[in-house]
């Protein structure tokens, strides 16, 4: 695709995200890095493999002002970063299964919802790299084929007469406030108010 992709994989619920760079550099790695961080926290541990944008200085000074570990897998032995390059496998068979539908950004968009939402085959993890991220399951496109929720006809007697209460309340509060204000102003009554341009000896004459 003539495209380069940074392939971050959450360890503990899986949960992916691949992010489209003009270059594999450590400065863009790592300003790639910093947004995602952003998002979702800085990690505590990186597991990445010897890519040179991951063993340069820059990047290992990145890492120690984060106060993240850094583990490098051993040189052609991919299978030690194993998380990552299980789902790099997975990502390429879906971009080629999308091709054709859509541009790239497109299929790759395609590709992280149903990879995010499916649930985990074992009995155990029921739930999709989402849920178990953010905690809360997603709406996907297959829940669209559901049926809608039952909506509520006739009158909700309940939300009426709580809807009443509060307005009695505020009714009460109003009238309670107007009468005081209208014994304040009896107990005025008869004092003048001075007006621009007199003094008060004027309304003594």
């Amino acid at each position: 695709m003539g495209r380069h992709f940074l392939v971050v994989v959450d360890d503990m619920s899986k949960y992916p995200d691949v992010v489209a760079m003009p270059s594999s550099t450590s400065t863009v790695t790592i300003n790639t890095l910093r947004k995602l961080f952003d998002q979702h926290g800085v990690p505590e541990t990186i597991v990445s493999d010897n890519g040179t944008q991951f063993t340069s200085h820059e990047f290992r000074q990145f890492c120690k002002l984060k106060a993240i570990n850094l583990i490098l897998s051993p040189p052609h032995h991919p299978p030690s970063n194993g998380q990552a390059e299980l789902f790099v496998d997975t990502f390429k068979r879906g971009l080629l299964k999308l091709k054709g539908e859509g541009d790239v950004d497109q299929m790759l968009d395609t590709f992280l919802l149903a990879y995010r939402t499916t649930p985990k085959s074992t009995p155990a993890q029921q739930r999709g790299p989402t849920e178990w991220f953010f905690g809360c399951k997603p709406r996907a496109t297959l829940d669209l084929l559901l049926l809608p929720p039952k909506q509520p006809t006739g009158r909700d007697f309940k939300m009426e007469n709580q809807l009443t209460a509060v307005m009695e309340q505020s009714r009460a509060i109003l009238t309670a406030e107007t009468q005081s204000t209208s014994s304040l102003a009896d107990l005025r009554t008869g004092v003048p108010d001075l007006s621009l341009g007199k003094s008060a000896d004027d309304y003594t004459k």
